[in-house]
């Protein structure tokens, strides 16, 4: 609720209170994206930055990134490819290999507006 309601039931102290926010593995589906840039914009303070990761492909994942870029609260200052490939399986991915192997992508968002 804290999230869909368009960050109205944020605590106080954490209004634009954030000079980094990490989030990974948040998008499911299309009912992702709305929520999520609500809880970005209410969180992340002027000038801070909002990193996103995501796996590709996903459903919600395109439709989030149009919605940041089109809102123009942020500004894109990065986008990190990450496959999985190229990095260590960890062991509790052993026995499922196939959750392990995606392609991955960091957003890295600014955003806008004067302290």
């Amino acid at each position: 609720a804290v999230i869909a309601d368009g960050g109205a039931g944020v605590p106080a102290n954490l209004i634009n209170a954030a000079d980094v926010v990490f989030g990974s593995d948040l998008i499911y589906g299309m009912q992702a994206p709305v929520p999520l840039y609500h809880a970005l914009v209410t969180i992340t303070r002027i000038g801070g930055l909002a990193l996103v990761a995501t796996r590709d492909g996903r459903r919600g994942v395109a439709e989030f990134v149009e919605l940041m870029r089109e809102a123009n609260e942020f500004e894109e200052e990065e986008t990190i490819p990450l496959a999985s490939s190229i990095l260590d399986m960890p062991e509790i991915f052993k026995t499922n290999a196939q959750r392990w192997h995606a392609h991955h992508t960091v957003y890295v968002w600014r955003r806008k507006g004067v302290p």
